[in-house]
């Protein structure tokens, strides 16, 4: 995934031009979070009918149908950075830990793109903590496996519901002004869950913060879309992925840690505040988004 994802994303602005972009990653927000839904149904009803193996064989044969669809998209190869030229492996390898490297110096190069990857940083440091206690936490609300389930649909639901929503309202804010805000509203929604542990106020907010979760998803990735090179677009998200990938195994392992010392609930309101600040440090800092556009780049400058 950290290698499909971050070629997913560089690869969507050379196929829709750029205002039918937060449309555009609106719809693949709301095909992946359909495609997980459905599968779980499916899956589930495949598991009781004819077991795991078909299960699996299911899992492979959707694998292999997408990637042939993915063979079928007509692209433009001049939009995108030059391919690498010798088979060696060394080379090959060489070259991914560069282009890695010039992933993170375009950070430090745009105040915009720092912004976003401080505030995606925090928020998945506070995701962290909170998918580690969410089964204590529904212990809290008196549930079990079956409410554990309740929860994860609702919030799938609102995925659904964000990929829809923030479809139609990308046309009328600009990505810069509502990430921020989707951010602050899933912290401050957590924050009022954590601290009213009822069944169906859990269900509710999960439900709401679902569809907030695809419209920070959305918002960030159309402005990192909009704002640099298509031939750099893919080291951006990888590093993006990787810190994403880091920031929520440090909050999984703090939560792990501290929530016997400090109490569960205490370490849930510390996640929900640090989505809240994830949305007020774009929200103070993001003014002029498209003043902060890297272009006419070329690796020696990147490494410079």
């Amino acid at each position: 995934m950290q290698f499909f994802v971050p070629a997913e994303k560089a690869l969507l602005p050379c196929l829709v031009t750029g205002e039918h972009l937060i449309a555009a990653n609106s719809l693949n927000a709301l095909n992946g979070n359909l495609g997980m839904f459905i599968g779980s149904a499916i899956g589930g009803a495949m598991m009781g009918l004819t077991g795991l193996t078909s299960v699996i064989l299911f899992d492979c044969a959707s694998y292999l149908l997408a990637g042939m669809m993915i063979f079928l998209i007509s692209w433009s190869p001049g939009l995108i950075s030059k391919k690498i030229e010798s088979p060696d492996s060394f080379k090959v390898w060489s070259d991914l830990w560069r282009e890695w490297l010039t992933g993170l110096t375009l950070v430090k190069r745009s105040r915009t793109i720092s912004v976003i990857f401080v505030a995606a940083a925090m928020a998945m440091l506070g995701e962290g903590i909170i998918q580690a206690l969410l089964v204590p936490f529904v212990n809290l609300l008196e549930g079990g496996a079956m409410e554990f389930g309740l929860l994860l649909t609702l919030r799938g639901l609102g995925g659904l519901l964000g990929g829809f929503i923030f479809g139609q309202v990308g046309r009328f804010v600009p990505p810069h002004r509502a990430f921020p805000w989707t951010l602050s509203g899933i912290g401050l929604s957590l924050l009022f869950m954590f601290n009213n542990p009822v069944l169906i106020v859990a269900l509710v907010v999960l439900c709401i913060t679902g569809m907030m979760a695809v419209g920070a998803s959305v918002t960030s990735t159309t402005m990192l879309q909009s704002g640099v090179p298509n031939t750099y677009l893919g080291r951006i998200f990888g590093v993006m992925g990787m810190i994403a990938a880091s920031m929520t195994l440090i909050g999984q392992g703090s939560a792990s840690a501290f929530a016997d010392r400090w109490g569960v609930v205490v370490m849930l309101n510390i996640g929900g505040f640090l989505y809240v600040l994830s949305g007020l440090i774009p929200l103070a800092l993001l003014r002029n988004p498209s003043s902060s556009r890297l272009e006419n780049m070329d690796d020696s400058t990147a490494k410079n």
